[in-house]
């Protein structure tokens, strides 16, 4: 199983919002699944990462080991994991970034707290 390391700022900064104790996604936010809007971003395909209270959901069908636990992703973004050295860091801003072999996959990482509540999904 593939490791997504998170640096220790990072790791304190989800603990805050309490991933420790929810299901976490590293959601690929390209409208599909229960936590994309249709439309919503589908053209630019960033990831989000949701803090979730209940069942994730069948479009999420991979994990990744985390300091945190497993983290549940779509099938088919596990090429932005498998065998690419991902990692959760705090850039100079200290905005979450989501790097891998080939460098920054997401610049400022949106985490979402129970997006069902947050974002009137489902």
């Amino acid at each position: 199983m593939t490791n997504l390391k998170m640096s220790s700022d990072v790791e304190k900064r989800l603990k805050n919002h309490g991933a420790d104790k929810k299901n976490i996604v590293l959601d690929f936010d390209d409208g599909v699944g229960p936590y994309s809007v249709i439309g919503g971003c589908a053209l630019d395909g960033g990831f989000k990462l949701l803090l979730v209270g209940s069942e994730v959901g069948d479009d999420y069908q991979v994990q990744l080991d985390s300091p945190l636990g497993k983290i549940w992703v779509k099938d088919y973004s596990y090429e932005y994991f498998e065998n690419e050295n991902p990692q959760l860091k705090l850039s100079g801003a200290g905005m979450i970034q989501l790097t891998n072999n080939s460098g920054v996959v997401e610049s400022n990482l949106e985490v979402v707290d129970d997006p069902e509540v947050s974002e009137g999904i489902r």
